[in-house]
Protein backbone atom coordinates (compact mmCIF):
# COMPACT_ATOMS: atom_id res chain seq x y z
CA UNK A 1 0.00 0.00 0.00
CA UNK A 2 1.17 3.55 -0.65
CA UNK A 3 2.29 5.33 2.51
CA UNK A 4 2.61 9.05 3.17
CA UNK A 5 4.91 10.57 5.74
CA UNK A 6 2.63 13.47 6.63
CA UNK A 7 -0.51 15.31 5.66
CA UNK A 8 -4.04 14.09 5.17
CA UNK A 9 -3.78 13.34 1.46
CA UNK A 10 -2.27 9.92 2.11
CA UNK A 11 -5.54 8.08 1.57
CA UNK A 12 -6.09 9.96 -1.67
CA UNK A 13 -2.51 9.23 -2.77
CA UNK A 14 -3.02 5.54 -1.95
CA UNK A 15 -6.23 5.31 -3.92
CA UNK A 16 -4.89 7.31 -6.88
CA UNK A 17 -1.69 5.25 -7.03
CA UNK A 18 -3.65 2.02 -6.94
CA UNK A 19 -5.98 3.33 -9.68
CA UNK A 20 -2.92 4.15 -11.78
CA UNK A 21 -1.68 0.61 -11.13
CA UNK A 22 -5.02 -0.87 -12.25
CA UNK A 23 -4.80 1.11 -15.49
CA UNK A 24 -1.14 0.16 -16.01
CA UNK A 25 -1.71 -3.56 -15.50
CA UNK A 26 -4.80 -3.58 -17.72
CA UNK A 27 -2.77 -1.93 -20.43
CA UNK A 28 0.20 -4.27 -19.90
CA UNK A 29 -1.91 -7.42 -20.20
CA UNK A 30 -4.14 -6.10 -22.98
CA UNK A 31 -7.76 -6.67 -23.99
CA UNK A 32 -10.03 -8.67 -21.69
CA UNK A 33 -7.82 -8.06 -18.66
CA UNK A 34 -9.48 -7.43 -15.32
CA UNK A 35 -7.77 -5.66 -12.46
CA UNK A 36 -9.08 -4.77 -9.02
CA UNK A 37 -7.81 -2.74 -6.11
CA UNK A 38 -7.39 -5.31 -3.36
CA UNK A 39 -5.69 -2.93 -0.91
CA UNK A 40 -7.32 -2.37 2.44
CA UNK A 41 -9.43 -0.37 2.90
CA UNK A 42 -11.12 -0.92 -0.42
CA UNK A 43 -13.81 0.88 -2.36
CA UNK A 44 -14.40 -1.79 -5.00
CA UNK A 45 -16.84 -4.02 -3.13
CA UNK A 46 -14.17 -6.12 -1.42
CA UNK A 47 -15.19 -7.28 2.07
CA UNK A 48 -13.04 -5.74 4.83
CA UNK A 49 -12.19 -9.06 6.53
CA UNK A 50 -9.23 -10.76 4.87
CA UNK A 51 -10.66 -14.32 4.68
CA UNK A 52 -13.86 -13.00 3.09
CA UNK A 53 -11.84 -10.70 0.81
CA UNK A 54 -9.83 -13.62 -0.58
CA UNK A 55 -13.07 -15.57 -1.15
CA UNK A 56 -14.50 -12.50 -2.93
CA UNK A 57 -11.36 -12.26 -5.10
CA UNK A 58 -11.51 -15.95 -6.00
CA UNK A 59 -15.10 -15.46 -7.18
CA UNK A 60 -14.15 -12.37 -9.20
CA UNK A 61 -11.38 -14.35 -10.89
CA UNK A 62 -13.43 -17.49 -11.48
CA UNK A 63 -11.10 -19.54 -9.28
CA UNK A 64 -11.71 -22.01 -6.52
CA UNK A 65 -10.79 -20.88 -3.06
CA UNK A 66 -7.58 -22.53 -1.88
CA UNK A 67 -7.39 -24.54 1.33
CA UNK A 68 -4.68 -22.44 2.97
CA UNK A 69 -5.39 -20.67 6.25
CA UNK A 70 -6.22 -17.00 5.61
CA UNK A 71 -5.24 -15.14 8.81
CA UNK A 72 -8.01 -12.73 9.84
CA UNK A 73 -5.38 -10.23 11.06
CA UNK A 74 -4.12 -9.70 7.51
CA UNK A 75 -5.32 -6.62 5.68
CA UNK A 76 -4.42 -7.31 2.05
CA UNK A 77 -1.66 -9.95 2.14
CA UNK A 78 0.83 -7.44 0.71
CA UNK A 79 -1.20 -7.09 -2.49
CA UNK A 80 -2.65 -3.73 -3.50
CA UNK A 81 -3.80 -4.63 -7.02
CA UNK A 82 -4.61 -7.97 -8.65
CA UNK A 83 -4.82 -8.30 -12.43
CA UNK A 84 -5.61 -11.34 -14.53
CA UNK A 85 -6.26 -12.19 -18.13
CA UNK A 86 -8.81 -14.94 -18.41
CA UNK A 87 -9.32 -16.52 -21.78
CA UNK A 88 -13.10 -16.56 -21.33
CA UNK A 89 -13.27 -20.35 -21.39
CA UNK A 90 -13.89 -20.86 -17.63
CA UNK A 91 -10.60 -22.76 -17.33
CA UNK A 92 -7.85 -21.76 -14.93
CA UNK A 93 -4.15 -21.46 -15.72
CA UNK A 94 -4.29 -17.85 -16.93
CA UNK A 95 -1.80 -15.03 -16.22
CA UNK A 96 -2.20 -13.44 -12.77
CA UNK A 97 -0.33 -10.37 -11.53
CA UNK A 98 -0.10 -9.48 -7.83
CA UNK A 99 1.15 -5.94 -7.34
CA UNK A 100 2.50 -4.01 -4.37
CA UNK A 101 2.27 -0.21 -4.72
CA UNK A 102 4.61 1.91 -2.63
CA UNK A 103 6.23 5.31 -2.20
CA UNK A 104 8.67 4.02 0.39
CA UNK A 105 12.35 4.62 -0.24
CA UNK A 106 13.30 1.07 0.76
CA UNK A 107 12.04 -0.73 -2.32
CA UNK A 108 13.98 -3.89 -1.52
CA UNK A 109 11.95 -4.54 1.61
CA UNK A 110 8.68 -3.76 -0.20
CA UNK A 111 9.43 -6.17 -3.03
CA UNK A 112 9.17 -9.01 -0.52
CA UNK A 113 5.69 -8.11 0.80
CA UNK A 114 3.94 -10.58 -1.51
CA UNK A 115 4.36 -14.20 -0.49
CA UNK A 116 3.59 -16.25 -3.60
CA UNK A 117 3.40 -19.51 -1.64
CA UNK A 118 0.67 -18.09 0.60
CA UNK A 119 -1.27 -16.70 -2.35
CA UNK A 120 -1.03 -20.05 -4.13
CA UNK A 121 -2.59 -21.65 -1.03
CA UNK A 122 -5.26 -18.95 -0.62
CA UNK A 123 -6.35 -19.13 -4.27
CA UNK A 124 -6.33 -22.36 -6.23
CA UNK A 125 -3.83 -21.21 -8.83
CA UNK A 126 -2.47 -23.64 -11.39
CA UNK A 127 0.29 -21.26 -12.44
CA UNK A 128 2.63 -19.23 -10.29
CA UNK A 129 1.47 -15.60 -10.28
CA UNK A 130 3.74 -12.80 -11.42
CA UNK A 131 4.59 -10.23 -8.79
CA UNK A 132 4.97 -6.55 -9.59
CA UNK A 133 6.23 -3.54 -7.68
CA UNK A 134 4.89 -0.09 -8.56
CA UNK A 135 6.62 3.10 -7.45
CA UNK A 136 6.47 6.75 -8.55
CA UNK A 137 10.30 6.75 -8.38
CA UNK A 138 12.53 6.48 -11.41
CA UNK A 139 14.82 3.52 -10.83
CA UNK A 140 18.10 3.82 -12.67
CA UNK A 141 19.73 0.83 -14.31
CA UNK A 142 22.20 -0.72 -11.95
CA UNK A 143 22.37 -2.97 -8.94
CA UNK A 144 19.07 -1.84 -7.40
CA UNK A 145 17.21 -2.37 -10.68
CA UNK A 146 18.70 -5.83 -11.13
CA UNK A 147 17.91 -6.88 -7.58
CA UNK A 148 14.33 -5.62 -7.80
CA UNK A 149 13.73 -7.00 -11.29
CA UNK A 150 14.89 -10.47 -10.26
CA UNK A 151 11.93 -10.59 -7.87
CA UNK A 152 9.24 -8.48 -9.56
CA UNK A 153 8.10 -6.81 -12.73
CA UNK A 154 9.03 -3.20 -12.00
CA UNK A 155 6.54 -0.45 -12.79
CA UNK A 156 8.49 2.73 -12.09
CA UNK A 157 7.51 6.23 -13.19
CA UNK A 158 8.91 5.76 -16.70
CA UNK A 159 7.07 2.49 -17.35
CA UNK A 160 3.88 3.75 -15.73
CA UNK A 161 3.91 6.85 -17.94
CA UNK A 162 4.33 4.70 -21.04
CA UNK A 163 1.57 2.28 -20.06
CA UNK A 164 -0.91 4.85 -18.82
CA UNK A 165 -0.17 7.27 -21.66
CA UNK A 166 -1.11 4.58 -24.16
CA UNK A 167 -4.25 3.56 -22.28
CA UNK A 168 -7.68 4.03 -23.76
CA UNK A 169 -9.43 2.98 -20.53
CA UNK A 170 -9.97 6.60 -19.48
CA UNK A 171 -10.32 9.76 -21.46
CA UNK A 172 -6.92 11.42 -21.93
CA UNK A 173 -7.91 14.33 -19.66
CA UNK A 174 -9.16 12.07 -16.84
CA UNK A 175 -6.16 9.75 -17.16
CA UNK A 176 -3.73 12.69 -17.02
CA UNK A 177 -5.53 14.23 -14.04
CA UNK A 178 -5.48 10.92 -12.12
CA UNK A 179 -1.76 10.41 -12.69
CA UNK A 180 -1.00 14.07 -11.94
CA UNK A 181 -2.95 14.00 -8.63
CA UNK A 182 -1.15 10.83 -7.59
CA UNK A 183 2.30 12.18 -8.44
CA UNK A 184 1.56 15.50 -6.71
CA UNK A 185 0.25 13.73 -3.61
CA UNK A 186 3.43 11.64 -3.42
CA UNK A 187 5.90 14.43 -4.25
CA UNK A 188 8.27 14.84 -1.34
CA UNK A 189 6.29 12.30 0.65
CA UNK A 190 8.54 9.27 0.46
CA UNK A 191 8.82 7.45 3.74
CA UNK A 192 11.56 5.34 5.22
CA UNK A 193 9.27 2.88 7.04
Amino acid sequence: MLHRSSGDVGGDANAKGEQVCVISLERLLGADTRAVRFAWPSDCGRPPEFPAAVAWLAKQMGLRLGRGFRPPRRKDGGVDVVAWKSFGDTRTGFPVYLCQCTVQRDLLSKCSDIDIENWSRWLELLRTPVTALMTPSIIDDGELWIELAQRNVILDRIRIAKLVGASSVLSPAHREATVHRWLEATRGGFTDC
